[in-house]
């Protein structure tokens, strides 16, 4: 076998082994991080405020998936539903689920429980 025919064929397995791992990672992308606007259960916030601090900061980029059930602890994700508010963008964690699935939120920065309800 000549020195031109292994760079050929080593040459073949690079480029192979580069299209493998970018189908892998479109693949991943696909199934795990595609947004609602292309049928996935994956969004995307940017974190703007400190009531959140020190978890998440302004200009944290955070990921979230919509779930069947939340707990305490968990945080999450929600428009606010008051037009005076201007359908803020809130993200914050959960303090209590109450009876009835209802989620009462609090900033991980915040002394008081959020007036909204996801």
């Amino acid at each position: 076998m000549t020195l031109t025919t292994v760079r050929g064929r080593l040459r073949w397995a690079t480029q192979a082994a580069s299209y493998l791992l970018l189908v892998a990672l479109l693949l991943g992308w696909w199934t795990y991080l595609r947004p609602p606007s292309l049928g996935g259960s994956t969004s995307f916030v940017m974190v703007a405020g400190e009531s959140m601090e020190p978890t998440y900061h302004t200009g944290d980029l955070v990921i979230v998936r919509k779930r069947d059930r939340y707990q305490v602890g968990d945080v999450v994700a929600f428009k606010t539903a008051a037009k005076s508010d201007g359908n803020l963008l809130v993200i914050h964690r959960v303090v209590d689920v109450l009876p009835d699935g209802r989620l009462r939120l609090q900033g991980d920065n915040n002394d008081f429980v959020d007036p909204w309800e996801p």
